[in-house]
């Protein structure tokens, strides 16, 4: 029997989309018997330590992506695009780096931004290294999010978020620090969707490297129908911070103001709240805040009718794959990788930022109800692990056999 690779997993943080894939897809590999682990810098369920005492270890971690947003105060448009942009410096020692991954066969990043890796340490590997594209930031000269802006497609340069954008600014420096970089890597890139693997195709540091789009995976022994009635049709909105003006709340609240009878509708929202909303919410609500586990956010998946996700940009929302799974509708925007998820389940989105056309969404859903068992039914076998982790064990594979 042919040996299989080692695989470690690689994440900054423990909130978050990423994250939440990551142990996911380790779950599924772990199922085929494949070595996977997990090293997480922060957070809940860190598992990388600088020394033994914990206090240290944190001022640690954050002075290293403290000293990262100082470098860039320097050069930033204001503070609103603070965490929109990474520099991917300073990091970890280099050598702490490669005593991590050294009984390894295979290197998978997802997140590594806040002071965990320092992008140009990438090199001391020498290890075949998988990157999942959950976001844009692997293949961009440091925003997570281009929004409009297409000049990662050549060099970036003429950044938004900068102060002084010009041809030979910070983006294009660290843009083509990438790419002297990537150069030196047996680099793969994996996006959660078409829209992402497209983006990486027309992008000057991804288009010559692997890569391939493999959807994400949700745990469907956790994220799985249970009955759980309401008089009312309850809209669900999550997001990890409520405030954030990508995930644009803000939508939702204007959709819900055009709907013709609101007392029969609830709002859920679930998420942490920075400040207080700069709106009114027109219906009864309830939020739910401080989600620690799998089992609790499927909890309150449960207690919706729909997911609404009206963010103005997004990779592949796992949020909606889970609540596809626990038998809620999702609704949403035709932007990003949104469109592909809800078009799986045979569903129809709002052409973006309409939001008349989303409010008749939202509407119709509640005419409708639709079957929750069934719903749940069809997404475990389109979403499900089994099949997620398959795909990235060929990837695997492939490279582990290919290896010099």
């Amino acid at each position: 029997m042919n040996p299989s690779p080692k695989i470690l997993h690689l994440s900054a943080s423990d909130s978050g989309g990423a994250y939440v894939f990551a142990e996911n897809l380790i779950t599924g590999l772990q199922s085929h018997n494949i070595n996977a682990k997990h090293i997480v810098y922060s957070g809940e369920h860190e598992s990388f330590y600088f020394t033994k005492f914990k206090k240290l270890d944190h001022f640690i971690k954050f002075s290293l992506h403290a000293a990262e947003k100082f470098m860039q105060l320097f050069y930033e448009k204001d503070k609103d695009v603070r965490f929109k942009f990474s520099m991917g410096k300073p990091g970890i020692p280099a050598y702490m780096l490669k005593k991590i991954c050294k009984d390894y066969d295979i290197i998978h990043l997802h997140w590594i931004n806040k002071g965990f890796i320092n992008v140009k340490d990438l090199a001391v590997l020498n290890k075949p290294i998988v990157w999942t594209c959950h976001d844009l930031w692997p293949i961009s000269g440091g925003c997570h999010l281009s929004y409009d802006c297409q000049n990662f497609q050549k060099e970036c340069g003429n950044c938004q978020f900068m102060k002084n954008p010009s041809g030979h600014d910070l983006s294009n420096s660290l843009h083509q620090q990438k790419a002297d970089l990537y150069k030196k890597l047996n680099l793969s890139f994996v996006s959660p969707s078409a829209w992402m693997d497209q983006n990486v195709a027309n992008s000057s540091l991804g288009k010559n490297h692997k890569h391939l789009s493999i959807n994400n995976g949700v745990d469907t022994k956790v994220f799985k129908y249970k009955a759980n009635g309401s008089d009312k049709f309850v809209i669900g909105f999550v997001a990890a911070n409520l405030n954030d003006k990508n995930k644009a709340l803000y939508r939702l609240i204007e959709a819900i103001k055009l709907l013709p009878n609101p007392s029969d509708f609830k709002l859920l929202l679930v998420g942490n709240k920075k400040h207080d909303f700069e709106f009114e919410i027109p219906i009864d609500y309830t939020h739910v805040s401080n989600i620690q586990s799998k089992e609790a956010m499927a909890e309150q998946y449960q207690k919706m009718d729909c997911l609404v996700c009206t963010s103005s940009i997004e990779t592949f929302p796992t949020t909606l794959m889970e609540a596809y799974c626990c038998g809620v509708t999702g609704l949403g925007f035709k932007v990003g990788g949104i469109p592909e998820i809800i078009e799986k389940m045979d569903g129809e989105c709002a052409p973006a930022f309409d939001i008349n056309a989303l409010s008749v969404l939202i509407q119709n859903a509640s005419k409708e109800r639709g079957d929750k068992q069934q719903i749940s039914e069809k997404a475990k076998a389109v979403f499900g692990l089994e099949k997620t982790a398959f795909e990235y064990l060929k990837v695997y594979t492939e490279l582990f056999n290919n290896k010099a």
